[in-house]
């Protein structure tokens, strides 16, 4: 239990840095980091934070999960909410201090969202085998199926997905002008996460928990 609760602890912290990766490369987010750092910049307030907003959110998505689906509840939900965002504010905090970082070049950029899809990729791979409770994003899909049995967890997926993406286009594209919410780094990520996910969920399960299924494979 201790080494899947570490891997837990691991994974999100990987998985905020991550987030703070694809916000440094100004080159966007994927569809959850894109709606939360859009509601970020909208209040534009030194206490709103993506820790906040993150918070917030997976709070509001754990009410119908609290109620209809109680037995997805574990310990990985809580510490995913508290610490997958405080963990993207601290990377944000320190790459601010480090030069080429706080003002990167096209170059770096490119690196850091190389960077930030395999951490996000891998951190969620690292917390999700742990098999200790699904975060009340991630669950959401599996929620609407159970309740309307009508389509994939795939599908269902997609669709939570772009609507994040439209929503967060709209704040931040539309409204307040912004071109470093949805860009290349969504498209990239709507077409790669899914598969690094499964290599990593793998490679995961066989040099670290030892399972022969895995929750993502």
């Amino acid at each position: 239990m201790a080494k899947r609760i570490i891997g837990v602890f691991l994974g999100v912290m990987i998985l905020g840095t991550g987030s703070a990766l694809f916000k440094v490369s100004a080159l966007g987010h994927d569809s959850l980091g894109a709606l939360l750092f859009s509601v970020v910049y909208l209040f534009d307030k030194p206490y709103i934070t993506y820790f906040i907003c993150y918070v917030v959110f997976n709070l509001i998505l754990f009410i119908p999960m609290l109620i209809f689906d109680r037995k997805v509840i574990g310990i990985a939900n809580f510490i995913s909410v508290f610490v997958t965002g405080l963990a993207c504010d601290l990377a944000l905090y320190v790459f601010g201090k480090i030069p080429f970082l706080a003002s990167p070049i096209l170059f770096t950029r490119i690196i850091c969202s190389f960077l930030g899809l395999g951490f996000i990729a891998f951190g969620i791979s690292l917390y999700g085998e742990a098999a200790l409770g699904i975060n009340s994003y991630d669950e959401l899909p599996r929620l609407i199926i159970k309740l309307f049995n009508k389509a994939s967890y795939k599908v269902v997926r997609v669709l939570v997905d772009l609507t994040c993406t439209i929503i967060a286009f709209i704040i931040g594209n539309l409204i307040l002008g912004r071109t470093d919410i949805i860009s290349i780094n969504t498209i990239v990520s709507f077409v790669v996460l899914g598969p690094l996910i499964g290599l990593f969920s793998k490679l995961v399960n066989k040099y670290y928990y030892h399972k022969e299924n895995g929750v993502f494979e």
